[in-house]
Parts: C-alpha cells; sequence; structure tokens
C-alpha cells in the first residue's frame, strides 16, 4: 500500500514538473492551476509580452483583458498614461504583467506558485527593466530580502524598480513625485 502511495505522489510530481515547463515554454497559454471560480478561469490574464519589449511593467492584478486591451480601470488608464506620456511609447512596444494572473487576491500557500510564474516570465521577456508598481504587494513577495522604494534589484540580467502601488498612487497623489522619480530612473536603463 505505501507503495502505491509513493507511486502516486511521484507521479503528481512528474505531472507538475510537466505543467511548469509548458508554462514556461508556452507562458500565455498556461493559467490553470490557480486556485478561482468557474468564471475568473475563463479570466485568467497572464499579461503582455512581446518581443522586442523596451520596459515591463508589473501590477498586483491584472490591468489588460484577454485582448491585451486596457480594462477600465482608474490604475489601467494611470498605466497607460505613464507609457504613452512618461516613456513616449505604445502600449504594444511593453510588457504588461501581473503577480496575481485575475482580479482576486490572495495571499495564502499558492503566492509562492504565482511569484515562480512571474518572475520565469520576467526571466523571458526581452524587456532589460521592469517597474514593479508595489513594494511590499510586489517586491516583496518575489524576492527574500526586503526591497526600498526605487532602488534598482537586479534579477538575472534585468533590472527591477520597486515604486508604489497604484492604489497607493490613487489615494495619496502626492506620491506621484516620487513615483516619478522612479520612473525616471527606469528611463535610465532603457
Amino acid at each position: 500500500m505505501e507503495s502505491i502511495r509513493t507511486l502516486m505522489t511521484f507521479q503528481e510530481k512528474i505531472l507538475k514538473l510537466h505543467y511548469l515547463y509548458h508554462l514556461e515554454l508556452f507562458g500565455e497559454s498556461f493559467c490553470d492551476d490557480f486556485p478561482q471560480s468557474a468564471t475568473e478561469k475563463k479570466q485568467g490574464i497572464l499579461g503582455h509580452s512581446p518581443k522586442g519589449a523596451k520596459i515591463g511593467f508589473i501590477s498586483q492584478t491584472p490591468l489588460l483583458d484577454q485582448d491585451s486591451s486596457f480594462l477600465p480601470k482608474k490604475s489601467a488608464q494611470m498605466l497607460e498614461d505613464i507609457i504613452t506620456k512618461v516613456f513616449s511609447l505604445s502600449p504594444k512596444e511593453c510588457c504588461i504583467l501581473s503577480l496575481f494572473k485575475t482580479s482576486q487576491i490572495s495571499y495564502d500557500e499558492h503566492i509562492k506558485q504565482h511569484a515562480d510564474i512571474l518572475l520565469s516570465q520576467i526571466s523571458q521577456s526581452s524587456a532589460r527593466v521592469f517597474i514593479l508598481f508595489g513594494t511590499s504587494e510586489i517586491a516583496d513577495h518575489l524576492f527574500s530580502k526586503h526591497t526600498e522604494l526605487g532602488t534598482p534589484i537586479k534579477f538575472k540580467h534585468k533590472t527591477l524598480i520597486p515604486t508604489h502601488s497604484f492604489g497607493a498612487l490613487i489615494k495619496l497623489p502626492a506620491l506621484k513625485k516620487q513615483t516619478f522619480q522612479h520612473l525616471t530612473t527606469a528611463k535610465a536603463f532603457i
């Protein structure tokens, strides 16, 4: 009986490795392993990562729909303005990702899975610099050490710059000046 249980555990691990291999290989097609309702499963968004992306932006929840159009949210409008007005780029030239792949935020045992997938997406992207909108919301879950606002972090030949979350920017507009400084720092890495 014990050998059957061990065999089942081994097979589950092999299936999980197979899943992770395909996730990394075909990242945009796989979003099935997250705990979510049936309606959200249809809406799982892995993000937009075009070949030749010049810069990447990472939010806590998706800001794009499945057609890579911005969602009708203040944070999505804010990101679109940053891309076009601060960086003078088209959103199609940028990598836009999120920690969570649905609007449901759940800091449970699955956060490690979300973080691993996001780190894989970052390493596979052609963008060399990423802005992380949310230090405690995103950056602290990706890296074991505490991250400071505006301080560049090196990760697999990529530069990640944490700044204030969109939620904080909406609630406290005074943070926009400091965030603009972080965005200017990111511009220097492009």
